[in-house]
């Protein structure tokens, strides 16, 4: 947890804040089953799960502990976050299930301390109760305004949901208690939204070039600088610079699952499947990359096309069956390119589009509706993107596609 002091040192604050870092540059990727339940072996000697090598949980149990309330519930937040960890890790929506069964007990404690604040908005977000966890931040950062990890997890939050001004506000907030590269990060992630973006890709750039010296000594918070920056050059449409920043983040922190992400769909534009392949040789299981490795082989007639195809339909059939309503943006990227079922995947991207506002979910909305034959269907992302004046290359070709099916 951070929690500077009166006057520490801008290295060791961010190294405090480096465990963060790599959650909040990677849970952006996850999505929590709506509904968890716990799953119980037949046999005291089944196998439930295999770990990932090297993984440690906790030392106790839940419900181990014959002390205190507040020894228990110091027991189940480290559990919460290893599970998190664990979700981050390996993209098994199944951990963050646990995650939140653990906090259960308080789940619903007003006015939490805030230890318990911060863990819970984590569990949140990873179930896209975004309300929720903005609620959690701000109990968090009224009892600890100086607390660095907060106050990003704030902006992240605020800029999911399209709250665009909020968020600026959180990361001017950020700079005012720790200037240097991560807020820079943090505004231009926003700021460059609504135009500018190369102008923020350069001063980026030249943020990155200059801390060399080490200033930001977490590869997990560097990483998180250069997948920002990623998407910064993506939108002022630098596909280059855009691509060598999103693998510098991935020489830093190989398994972040969101950059991964965002690499593929770089490459998937411009027609390298081949690289998209390569990139995704082992998905792990994650949805969001199993999509695109299967979009890669389809392109390329791969062998690996129809192993990928029957895990992804294994996997939507069971999310439809137990109802879930958080993996709407996979399940509409599956129905509109491998179920060719447009009418769907479009009622699947405007419900995602109530939850999320990123350029993600309105690209998705606008690829539905075009190839749904339903334009009008778009208006209101379209008239939300130009009340928020989003100046995003990464949407341009699409707006204009839309603008004239729409006349």
């Amino acid at each position: 947890m951070v929690q500077p002091s009166a006057g520490p040192s801008a290295r060791a604050s961010a190294r405090r804040a480096g465990s963060m870092l790599l959650a909040a540059s990677i849970l952006s990727a996850i999505w929590l089953p709506a509904r968890a339940e716990p799953y119980r072996p037949e046999r005291a000697d089944e196998l439930i799960e295999t770990l990932p090598a090297g993984f440690i949980g906790p030392a106790t149990g839940p419900g181990s502990s014959s002390g205190p309330a507040d020894e228990t519930l110091d027991l189940e937040l480290e559990r919460a976050q290893s599970l998190l960890e664990l979700t981050a890790l390996t993209g098994d929506p199944r951990y963050a299930g646990r995650a939140r069964g653990a906090l259960e007990p308080w789940w619903n404690v007003e006015d939490p301390p805030v230890r318990l604040a911060l863990v819970r908005s984590r569990v949140a977000r990873a179930g896209h109760a975004f309300d929720k966890a903005r609620r959690d931040l701000e109990q968090v950062l009224a009892q600890r305004p100086e607390m660095v990890q907060a106050q990003l997890e704030l902006a992240t939050v605020l800029t999911i949901t399209g709250a665009l001004e909020e968020a600026e506000s959180a990361c001017v907030r950020l700079a005012r208690i720790h200037p240097g590269l991560l807020a820079q990060a943090c505004l231009a992630d926003v700021q460059s939204l609504q135009g500018g973006a190369a102008w923020h890709l350069a001063q980026l750039e030249a943020g990155l070039a200059a801390d060399r010296s080490g200033a930001v000594p977490s590869d997990a918070e560097r990483a998180y600088v250069e997948a920002v920056t990623g998407d910064v050059a993506a939108r002022a449409g630098d596909v280059v610079s855009a691509e060598r920043h999103y693998r510098a983040a991935l020489e830093l922190q190989p398994r972040d699952i969101a950059t991964r992400t965002r690499l593929a769909d770089l490459l998937v534009s411009l027609g390298r499947h081949a690289e998209v392949a390569a990139l995704l040789d082992d998905p792990g299981g994650v949805a969001a990359l199993v999509l695109r490795a299967a979009m890669a082989e389809a392109a390329l007639d791969g062998s690996r096309q129809g192993e990928l195809k029957d895990w992804l339909e294994r996997h939507f059939t069971l999310l439809r069956q137990r109802g879930d309503t958080v993996h709407l943006r996979d399940e509409a990227l599956y129905a509109l390119r491998f179920e060719e079922d447009p009418a769907l995947a479009l009622d699947l991207a405007l419900r995602n589009w109530q939850v999320q506002k990123q350029s993600d979910d309105a690209a998705l909305v606008l690829h539905a509706a075009l190839a749904a034959g339903r334009p009008e269907a778009a208006t209101p992302v379209i008239e939300w993107l130009d009340a928020h004046r989003v100046d995003d290359a990464t949407l341009t070709p699409l707006r204009a596609r839309w603008r004239e099916a729409a006349t």
